[in-house]
């Protein structure tokens, strides 16, 4: 596995590298290094998964045909599973494979750090898509051919989608914050010498913290001396800048943002017309929420309920948060609820956001 990755990344690059001349314009060229290190084993987890899905497809392709095959169809346990098998082939050969890419060129082109996120990601993945391969012959679902991710209206199948999805989403969070910084010259650059320093910055930097590139941006860069004009001053830029560039700004009070209110309006405690208006006007004042999380100050997890609130109109609620620091820059992450809700779930589900949310910034 570990030799056959490096030989596909290989083969993608090779591509992305024959660029040539078109409509009088170059195709842009990109540039992926491939790590001697565990993640180019997680990301041939990544690469199984894809082809595990594309054999899965197939599989599913040859059933869907046999479904309508004269003198086979009694054989299967539905006239609905062509549609069935339908659906898994297109979700398999599309859905899951398409994402398990990104999850090969994520891994590569991810931090060393958090390892195990990216393995348990891969699981819930891999989890998630035999969840979803096994459920036609597990119980007979309603098959929904819409658009987009076909599903079956079954237990086994939605819960293996719910499952592959977690998965993703955790390796989208492993693979930390996006910053956009702006760079200003003072003359024009031609395409090609933007091109190759960014083809540089990815090979050098991809991977490090802001912490990171402060601290070893220059002998990072020390001996890299592309040989198109301007792009030496470019990056002498972002040497001389580093500090700037690469910084995490100061929020004395940042905005508060708040997820959907639909999961709180469809709980019992706000059934009544009152009650729901009392969320609203909870939710509708930032301000207030603000106040509320800036005044319990301390590190940590903090849970407060009802009553205890300063603010009266936030005694129907409960409010779990906890704090994450990098640096500067402190924020807090949290749940806001009814007074009866399952705390252990939580408070653990919030602490460790918070401390994941910690590690992604250093």
């Amino acid at each position: 596995m570990k030799s056959a990755l490096p030989r596909c990344i290989d083969l993608v690059r090779s591509v992305f590298r024959s660029g040539t001349w078109r409509g009088g314009m170059a195709v842009t060229h990109y540039d992926l290094a491939v790590p001697a290190d565990a993640r180019s084993t997680l990301a041939a987890g990544w690469l199984m998964l894809g082809l595990a899905s594309l054999i899965g497809a197939g599989v599913f392709s040859i059933l869907l045909v046999l479904a309508r095959t004269p003198y086979l169809q009694h054989l299967f346990p539905s006239p609905e599973f062509f549609r069935v098998a339908l659906i898994l082939h297109v979700d398999l050969s599309v859905l899951v494979w398409f994402l398990a890419l990104g999850g090969v060129l994520w891994s590569v082109n991810s931090t060393p750090r958090m390892t195990g996120a990216g393995w348990a990601a891969l699981g819930l993945a891999a989890a998630g898509t035999a969840l979803m391969g096994i459920a036609p012959f597990a119980s007979f679902g309603v098959p929904i051919m819409s658009n987009y991710v076909p599903v079956l209206d079954e237990p086994w199948f939605l819960s293996g989608l719910a499952v592959f999805g977690a998965g993703f989403l955790v390796l989208a969070l492993r693979s930390g914050a996006v910053r956009t910084i702006f760079v200003e010259v003072s003359t024009d650059l031609a395409p090609e010498a933007v091109q190759k320093v960014t083809v540089v910055l990815n090979e050098r930097l991809a991977g490090l913290s802001l912490k990171e590139i402060r601290a070893t941006l220059a002998q990072r860069l020390r001996d890299a001396s592309p040989s198109e004009p301007g792009s030496s001053e470019l990056l002498n830029i972002f040497i001389q800048e580093a500090e700037e560039l690469f910084e995490v700004p100061v929020v004395n009070a940042g905005p508060v943002h708040l997820g959907s209110t639909q999961p709180l309006a469809g709980q019992p405690e706000f059934s009544t017309r009152a009650q729901l208006q009392g969320l609203l006007d909870v939710t509708e004042r930032r301000d207030l929420l603000r106040d509320a999380i800036t005044a319990r100050g301390g590190d940590g997890l903090t849970i407060t309920i009802g009553q205890e609130h300063a603010d009266a109109r936030l005694s129907s609620f409960t409010l779990v948060t906890s704090t994450y620091r990098f640096g500067p820059l402190t924020g807090v992450i949290g749940v806001m609820g009814p007074t009866r809700m399952a705390y252990d779930k939580i408070a653990a589900l919030v602490n460790h956001t918070s401390q994941l949310v910690g590690e992604l910034l250093e």
